[in-house]
C-alpha cells in the first residue's frame, strides 16, 4: 500500500499512515475554468495543459479524493490524531507519496467522517477532499548536480530529466573573493538552442559572491554573503538569451563562468501521475 503524508507550510510532515489508520487515494476528478489567487508562485508560467501563470488565474484544477480507515485500539489517542490531522490539512502545501517518492501541490477542499455503530472514536472513516493546484506530481527530494570550473573554460553538464516533461531549475553560481568583478556567467544547451549569458558588474565585489537565476519563479538574484543582501539582476541577461528548462530525457549543457566557480544545479523531475 502507498503511504501518504502533507508537508505543512512551515516545511513539518505529518503522516497520514500510521498503525491506526490506512490512507489511501481513490480517485481524482475534473473540475474546468477554477479562479485560484495565492500570494506565492505556487505553479509554473507555461507546462502544458492545466498550466496557469502566477497571481489569480484559471486552471482546470483536479480535486483528489482520499480514504481513511481508522482502527483505534483502547490506547491509541484517536481525538489526539484526528485533530491534529484536520489542523494539518488547513496548513497543508503537499500532498506527499512518501513510498514512490513523490508530491504535489495541494489546498484543502472539504471533510467528513464516519463512525461504525456504537464505535465513536474506534472503528471509523474520514474523506478528504484536496484541490491539486498544479497538473503534475515532482520528486520530493530535489536532485542536485555541482559542476566546478575553471576561469573561462566551457565545462559541460549533464543532467538527466527522468521526468515526463520540461522541468524549471534553479542554479546558483559561487565564486571566491574578487578583486575585479565578474565580466560573464554563461548556461547553454547548445543542442536545443537555449542559452542564458549575462553580464553583471557588481558580481564578485565586496561580498557579492553568489548568483542565484530561477527558471520558474523568472527570477535571477545577486546575494552579498557578508551583509546578507540581495540585488536582482534580471537586467543582466544578454538580448536573445534568458530562462529556460530542462528537457525531458538527458541534457548536456555547457557552463561558463569569467573566473573559477562553482554551478550547483536543483531540480525536481516531474510526472502527470
Amino acid at each position: 500500500m502507498i503511504e501518504f503524508s502533507l508537508t505543512l507550510d512551515d516545511g513539518s510532515s505529518f503522516p497520514l499512515n500510521t498503525a491506526a489508520v490506512s490512507a489511501e487515494l481513490k480517485n481524482s476528478t475534473t473540475i474546468g475554468d477554477v479562479m485560484i489567487s495565492k500570494s506565492s508562485n505556487i505553479v509554473p508560467r507555461s507546462y502544458g495543459d492545466g498550466s496557469v501563470k502566477i497571481g489569480t488565474s484559471k486552471i482546470n484544477m483536479r480535486q483528489l479524493t482520499i480514504v481513511l480507515q481508522f482502527v483505534f485500539g483502547d490506547n491509541d489517542s484517536s481525538r489526539e490524531y484526528l485533530n491534529g490531522m484536520f489542523a494539518a490539512l488547513r496548513r497543508a502545501e503537499y500532498l506527499v507519496d512518501e513510498t514512490n517518492d513523490l508530491r504535489t501541490r495541494i489546498d484543502f477542499a472539504d471533510q467528513s467522517v464516519a463512525w461504525d455503530d456504537g464505535s465513536y472514536l474506534r472503528l471509523g472513516e474520514a474523506t478528504i477532499t484536496l484541490n491539486q493546484l498544479v497538473p503534475f506530481w515532482e520528486t520530493n527530494e530535489e536532485k542536485e548536480l555541482v559542476v566546478s570550473v575553471s576561469a573561462g573554460v566551457p565545462t559541460p553538464a549533464v543532467i538527466d530529466n527522468e521526468g515526463c516533461t520540461e522541468t524549471p531549475f534553479v542554479v546558483t553560481v559561487e565564486v571566491e573573493e574578487q578583486a575585479t568583478a565578474v565580466s560573464f556567467v554563461e548556461i547553454q544547451n547548445i543542442e536545443k538552442g537555449r542559452s542564458a549569458f549575462l553580464t553583471v558588474p557588481d558580481f564578485g565585489l565586496e561580498g557579492f559572491l553568489l548568483l542565484t537565476i530561477d527558471s520558474e519563479e523568472g527570477s535571477c538574484l545577486l546575494e552579498n554573503v557578508t551583509a546578507e543582501t540581495e540585488i536582482d539582476a534580471q537586467n543582466t541577461f544578454e538580448a536573445g538569451t534568458g530562462y529556460f528548462n530542462l528537457f525531458q530525457g538527458v541534457n548536456t549543457l555547457e557552463v561558463r563562468c569569467a573566473v573559477a566557480a562553482d554551478f550547483t544545479f536543483r531540480f525536481r523531475p516531474r510526472y502527470f501521475v
